[in-house]
């Protein structure tokens, strides 16, 4: 139908727009960041369609287009989480820590630290990039910083008590959000990102089969290039592997998302913590080096 009316209109940014969007989610990557481009020529100021481009440039590793969009985005709409998280996410990317973390430090005074931190710490799990006063801060909030979620934030601080190497309220915290997101599952027992974030408070607990069932259920016999929830979904069951001791299984699903535009490369591998486990891995040690990426 998209088609349809660009045929009538093909310089209709809204229908550009939308015809991106599905082109991506279908595995079109050339086609869709094409009509991405084509978009923001014709509307600039728009912030949204930026951001939406440079996070199609960033999955599929194109950093420099990736940087370009998202930086307009960025000077649009300064305070906007999702892409401040964009350009964090940009850095990591390359290896590079300390860029990341040096975005965290030159906000708007527009922006509550408190938001920024919570929302790293819910949205693509990124709590590791904090430094120990922004952590401090993570770990005071209350659960109307999780949009009144206890469960939610249960399970960010289950992950960055891991982070800290602290055991013991990693596990209790991980057992708050196992009973939560039980009794969520039983509303929404098809939830599969439900599933796969309750399978990980399973692998902090030690509860393999369990765990495993849940993480492998989520991602079922999903085979997708571009659907970014599923994509997500087989990076949790890695998490999930690897918090259980399964090294070779964690590599199985990292070199799949290595392969597909996503949100990891060679470089993050080698400087997130999640992956430390395998470090001196010689499978991992090639994945790390680029053997496994895309072509």
């Amino acid at each position: 139908e998209v088609r349809k009316g660009l045929a009538f209109e093909p310089n209709n940014v809204l229908l550009l727009g939308r015809s991106a969007g599905d082109e991506l989610q279908l595995g079109q990557w050339a086609a869709g960041t094409e009509h991405y481009r084509k978009a923001a020529l014709l509307d600039p100021q728009n912030a949204a369609l930026l951001s939406l481009l440079g996070n199609a440039e960033l999955r599929q590793r194109h950093y420099p287009q990736a940087d370009s969009a998202t930086a307009r985005s960025l000077a649009l709409t300064p305070d906007n989480l999702f892409v401040i998280e964009q350009e964090i996410v940009l850095h990591l990317m390359r290896g590079d820590l300390s860029g990341a973390r040096a975005v965290t430090h030159r906000l708007p005074v527009s922006v509550d630290p408190s938001a920024l931190v919570a929302y790293l710490g819910t949205y693509e799990d990124l709590g590791w990039v904090l430094d120990r006063a922004q952590e401090r801060l993570l770990l005071s909030l209350g659960d109307d910083a999780f949009d009144n979620d206890p469960v939610a934030r249960a399970i960010v601080f289950a992950q960055q008590y891991r982070y800290r190497g602290d055991s013991s309220r990693m596990r209790a915290y991980a057992d708050t959000a196992r009973v939560g997101f039980a009794r969520q599952l039983e509303q929404v027992p098809s939830d599969h990102q439900r599933q796969v974030i309750y399978g990980l408070a399973l692998s902090y607990l030690g509860r393999k089969a369990e765990a495993i069932s849940y993480g492998e259920k989520s991602v079922g016999t999903s085979t997708t290039t571009s659907n970014t929830i599923a994509l997500y979904d087989r990076h949790q069951l890695a998490r999930i592997y690897l918090a259980l001791g399964e090294k070779e299984k964690a590599l199985d699903n990292l070199e799949i998302l290595l392969k597909v535009p996503y949100y990891l490369s060679p470089e993050r591998l080698r400087i997130d913590p999640n992956f430390a486990p395998l470090r001196g891995n010689p499978r991992f040690e090639r994945m790390a080096a680029g053997a496994a990426l895309a072509n």
